[in-house]
């Protein structure tokens, strides 16, 4: 379904809204982006091994109430809510010159598009991990 895309002001009311999922979330693998040199860290040092792979499922459906929440109070108040189609965010994305063993997840839509007007812009990522999320 097509739908028409218009957003002239940040400040008038909000009409409708994509409201993301957390299902199939995992923690972003490590790659090129996400090895900062912080002094005292101790994921850094190696002292605590980053989280990898899956989320826990309490976890996920914890973020997933509290996203059916806000989509209800959205609506009470008049606003047309859309939900992104599930996605299993654990699979692997393989591109030519990378690869990473599993993706992120879809809660937070706006980090990767904008829209002025009514053109949509996708925003480069530099986590390879939430290259194909839009």
């Amino acid at each position: 379904m097509f739908r028409k895309v218009n957003a002239y002001t940040q400040w008038g009311k909000l009409k409708r809204c994509v409201v993301g999922n957390a299902d199939f979330a995992a923690f972003q693998p490590k790659q090129p982006s996400t090895s900062p040199t912080i002094n005292g860290d101790p994921h850094m040092a190696g002292l605590i091994p980053w989280p990898t792979g899956p989320k826990l499922q309490s976890t996920i459906d914890g973020a997933n109430e509290q996203l059916e929440d806000l989509t209800r109070l959205l609506q009470s108040q008049g606003v047309e809510t859309y939900r992104p189609h599930t996605v299993d965010w654990t699979k692997p994305i393989h591109m030519p010159e990378w690869s990473v063993p599993n993706q992120y997840c879809s809660v937070c839509p706006r980090d990767v598009m904008i829209t002025v007007g009514n053109i949509m812009i996708e925003a480069p990522v530099s986590r390879r991990d939430r290259f194909l999320e839009y």
